[in-house]
């Protein structure tokens, strides 16, 4: 692509915000560069939430509306389920759905690139892929990218998508997986906010709930883990840390094959440092430890990997 180009409108996120505005500028007469970090229009709703699970959801209400017609007298013998098949079904139907937002990207003259975007000024933004980084100019940006949740979950030192690895129910007080975390598997829950705190759960291969017990009011409420009780809680605000002032940083740096130490903040816990390397979390102490200001890991992170270590916060 000609990086020298400005275009008129650079739209980050393919959700349906991003596309429907990309679409209309295009149709206004303007040339328009959409971005999304996934290989395929449509976003979250299209690709991995509402549509998949509403298509799957079909399947059961046609399932449970055949069960319905014995008071009527018709009975059917007991439906066969091919997950294969059912499976295959619901990609067909999101590949059917995406490609035709393609199409019309595609109609509309609208360049679509796969990758994350960082802002660099008020007219330019870094393009990142996996096998290019590039920077754009323009004139006007639209950003919608959506919204993530305040919760960060990971199991086995992998970070989960909200909305299709858990969920949260019950006015914020449950942490529901969509398939329970494997036994022994560990569970860090990182709770972001005017507080930050982090929590440790431990997988039964069973359970996916943890439900936490409340009794305050909805108003002015942050979530917090209880680690005495291995749940989450609700608590106000003012309840939770009136006399400390909480403070929250982070930094990074990039591996380069052999080296295993790192500087870091000082006058940190092991457990007081959230580690990722490439995206996955690590188990403190397992993966690696703390003494004074040089974080240690087990073994070297990989030649340009990606460091990323987050604070969690301390007394001022």
């Amino acid at each position: 692509m000609d990086n020298t180009r400005v275009w008129d409108v650079v739209v980050i996120g393919a959700g349906p915000g991003g596309y429907a505005a990309a679409f209309r500028a295009a149709d206004l007469g303007r040339e328009v560069t959409l971005v999304d970090k996934d290989p395929t229009l449509g976003g979250v709703c299209l690709n991995r939430g509402c549509i998949p699970s509403k298509t799957l959801l079909h399947i059961s209400k046609v399932l449970e509306e055949a069960e319905s017609l014995k008071k009527m007298g018709v009975t059917f013998t007991k439906p066969t389920i091919d997950i294969d098949l059912v499976r295959d079904w619901k990609n067909k139907v999101v590949s059917q759905l995406s490609s035709g937002i393609g199409q019309m990207a595609k109609a509309r003259k609208v360049n679509t690139i796969q990758a994350e975007a960082t802002f660099l000024s008020d007219n330019e933004v870094q393009l990142k892929s996996e096998s290019s980084i590039e920077t754009i100019t323009f004139d006007h940006c639209v950003v919608a990218s959506g919204s993530s949740s305040s919760i960060m979950v990971s199991v086995a030192g992998v970070f989960q998508e909200p909305e299709v690895a858990y969920n949260i129910s019950e006015g914020g007080t449950k942490i529901v997986f969509t398939a329970a975390p494997t036994t022994g598997d560990t569970c860090f829950i990182v709770f972001l906010g005017i507080a930050y705190d982090v929590g440790t759960l431990v997988g039964t291969g069973v359970i996916t709930g943890q439900t936490a017990e409340t009794s305050v009011a909805d108003d002015d409420i942050i979530l917090i883990y209880d680690t005495s009780a291995d749940a989450l809680r609700k608590m106000t605000k003012a309840n939770f840390a009136p006399a400390v002032t909480l403070s929250y940083s982070s930094g990074a740096a990039t591996g380069d094959g052999s080296t295993t130490g790192f500087t870091i903040n000082s006058g940190r816990a092991v457990a007081d440092v959230l580690v990722m390397v490439n995206g996955v979390t690590l188990i403190p102490t397992t993966d690696y430890t703390i003494s004074s200001t040089t974080l240690t890991f087990a073994t070297a992170p990989s030649a340009s990997a990606e460091i990323q270590f987050r604070y969690l916060p301390i007394s001022a």
